[in-house]
C-alpha cells in the first residue's frame, strides 16, 4: 500500500483506510494509526502509533524501554550549562 501527501499537505483518500479524513486515520497493512499535525513553523509532523511492535533486521521483536519518569534524547554533557552561563 502507498501513501502521497499533495502539495497541501493532504493525505491521497484513496491510499489510507480507516475514513477519508485526510489529516488521521489507519493503515491497512499494520493497523498502524497515525495523524498529521502542523509546528508552529508549518512543518507538518506525523504521528504515529505502531501496535505490532518494533523488530530488527532479522525479524526478531525489539522491546521497546519504558520510564515512568520521563525518558530524552541524549545531550553533550555541559552544553546546556554552558550555553546559559554563556548568555548571562
Amino acid at each position: 500500500m502507498s501513501r502521497t501527501i499533495d502539495s497541501k499537505w493532504r493525505c491521497n483518500a484513496a491510499a489510507i483506510s480507516g475514513g477519508t479524513d485526510p489529516q488521521q486515520g489507519r493503515r491497512e497493512d499494520s493497523s498502524e494509526h497515525y495523524a498529521y499535525i502542523k509546528d508552529p513553523d508549518g512543518n507538518l509532523i506525523e504521528l504515529v502509533n505502531h501496535p505490532l511492535g518494533l523488530q530488527d533486521s532479522e525479524g526478531r521483536k525489539v522491546e521497546l524501554t519504558h520510564d515512568p519518569r520521563g525518558m530524552r534524547w541524549v545531550q553533550i554533557p555541559g552544553f546546556v550549562e554552558a550555553e546559559t552561563a554563556r548568555a548571562r
